[in-house]
């Protein structure tokens, strides 16, 4: 029914020649836009926006699991169990899965970084003693 509501008192459109150009609908675009493409900032807000929600989310499902705390004395227990509800709970996570598979990628990654320069530093350091050794023998000739 109409009763009790307002008319909505919009302004009139100008027309096409008086507009300049002020509507969107005035030049329909025939192309489709382009699709959203994320850029890597952008992917990672989002990333880390879901990560929280579902930490959260893990917390509250904990929170009504968990047992009301007895005693005093069973605090580390207690907070034990509530570390074991939520790794449970998080293990369902898809985001958290992808996490832990970067951070593992990542680790792995900076391992063999760090070997690599290792591996150069104890070639620079043959490398060094070799010069030693000829300039020595070179010394006693």
């Amino acid at each position: 029914s109409v009763l009790g509501r307002r008319r909505l008192r919009l302004k009139p459109r100008l027309p096409l020649t008086l507009s300049n150009h002020r509507y969107k609908d005035e030049h329909p675009n025939i192309f489709p836009p382009d699709p959203f493409r994320p850029s890597e900032d952008h992917y990672a807000r989002w990333e880390k926006k879901i990560l929280t929600y579902d930490l959260y989310r893990s917390c509250v499902e904990s929170l009504a699991k968990m047992p009301p705390q007895e005693f005093q004395k069973d605090d580390y227990k207690h907070r034990l169990k509530f570390g074991s509800f939520m790794e449970e709970a998080l293990k369902s996570s898809v985001a958290w899965k992808n996490w832990r598979r970067k951070e593992r990628r990542r680790q792995k990654d900076e391992e063999a970084r760090k070997a690599k320069e290792r591996a150069k530093e104890a070639q620079r350091k043959a490398e060094k003693e070799r010069k030693l050794r000829e300039a020595e023998e070179a010394l006693r000739v």
